[in-house]
């Protein structure tokens, strides 16, 4: 949702899907930075775009190989972070050179000049081997793994007030490298401008709208999510911070039988939890039972009425738990017959357009064979 006081130049991104191991998937995210003084911050947003573009694809070895990243520093990120800022700085260094300021624009320029391009910037670039991470501005990156659980970053919790022009930048900016068993288990990564994060109240209702999301796609696939997100985006920053916003999601894509089959078991583990607790609050309720079995008659009553209503609805509920943990297996079941089944129709139709295309080029050949005998 735009903000009427700045135009949608003010942010660019850039999204670069896989095409095999070898290479990364990235997205980057770079706003201008709102202040009055930063008014080539659109400029410097998409020089620091094109910046990290280019920087990726010289480190892209660095990240994808388990040799080299085995001996790197451990500020590697902060390295990379800093040849960024060097680079963009460069880069707007020479635009200001190409394109001096004008009589208006010097009339605003009250501070240091690289403080007129200044923008943020967020970036998520991932590898088989690795996950790169770094965000500087006011901007938001938040993983989670397959359990949904949140998996926190170093300083990702402060608040980020200062931005790519800053010359302090490994102090105030997020830049982490994830590997081995962390960067395996990352299912989940949603990058959000200040607009879409500055919407809600409280963070826990920031991490609610990334688990509703993952757990959408689990069931309805990507596509949907795809289709809805920008209503769903409008819909809550018109309620809050009323700013330009974007986000940007990745997650492991299953078929869409996959996440069904991932978000059942999930929701079955959930009642074997629950199954494990109402056994537990049962055992306690028997043994406070046979602890008052020493008292007088009289004051048996009670404890036995007490006794046998929560046995009651202690059993019947535990009951209808069992039937739904007995169901788990059957549904699975169901859930793999049928993914076997599409993918029997998805080799069937392959094979089908392969003999089609066979077909199509004999035909084509019987035609020209036909036009040189007529020849």
């Amino acid at each position: 949702k735009k903000n009427s006081e700045r135009s949608p130049q003010t942010l660019h991104f850039h999204i670069q899907p896989s095409t095999d191991d070898t290479m990364p998937s990235y997205a980057i995210i770079s706003e201008a930075n709102p202040h009055k003084d930063c008014f080539r911050g659109s400029i410097g947003s998409k020089l620091a775009l094109q910046c990290t573009k280019d920087y990726l694809s010289i480190i892209t070895q660095e990240l994808n190989s388990p040799e080299t990243l085995e001996i790197l520093p451990p500020d590697f990120t902060n390295h990379v972070l800093q040849e960024i800022a060097n680079q963009w700085k460069q880069a707007t260094n020479k635009h200001l050179k190409n394109h001096p300021l004008n009589s208006l624009e010097k009339g605003h320029s009250k501070q240091d000049q690289s403080i007129i391009y200044d923008c943020s910037l967020l970036l998520f670039s991932k590898t088989a081997s690795s996950t790169c991470i770094i965000n500087v501005g006011t901007g938001n990156i938040f993983l989670m793994d397959e359990h949904n659980q949140s998996i926190s970053l170093p300083n990702n919790n402060t608040s980020q007030n200062l931005y790519l022009a800053n010359p302090n930048l490994s102090k105030t900016a997020v830049s982490t490298l994830l590997q081995g068993s962390q960067h395996q288990s990352i299912e989940f990564i949603m990058l959000s401008t200040s607009g879409y994060t500055d919407s809600f109240k409280t963070k826990k209702g920031f991490k609610k709208a990334a688990y509703d999301f993952s757990r959408i796609m689990d069931i309805q696939g990507p596509d949907f999510v795809k289709e809805h997100l920008p209503s769903w985006l409008s819909e809550t920053v018109s309620q809050g911070s009323g700013q330009l916003s974007t986000v940007i999601i990745s997650k492991k894509v299953r078929r869409w039988y996959d996440g069904l089959s991932h978000a059942i078991s999930r929701e079955f583990q959930r009642i074997d939890n629950e199954l494990m607790i109402q056994n537990k609050q049962l055992d306690q309720l028997k043994q406070y039972y046979q602890n008052n079995t020493s008292l007088q008659d009289s004051s048996k009553q009670p404890i036995i009425k007490k006794y046998n209503k929560g046995h009651l609805v202690l059993e019947r509920s535990i009951e209808e738990t069992k039937q739904c943990s007995d169901n788990e297996d059957s549904l699975l079941l169901e859930i793999n017959k049928l993914k076997s089944n599409l993918e029997t129709i998805e080799r069937q139709q392959k094979t089908s357009s392969i003999i089609i295309g066979i077909i199509g080029s004999l035909l084509l050949l019987l035609i020209i064979v036909m036009g040189v005998r007529l020849l």
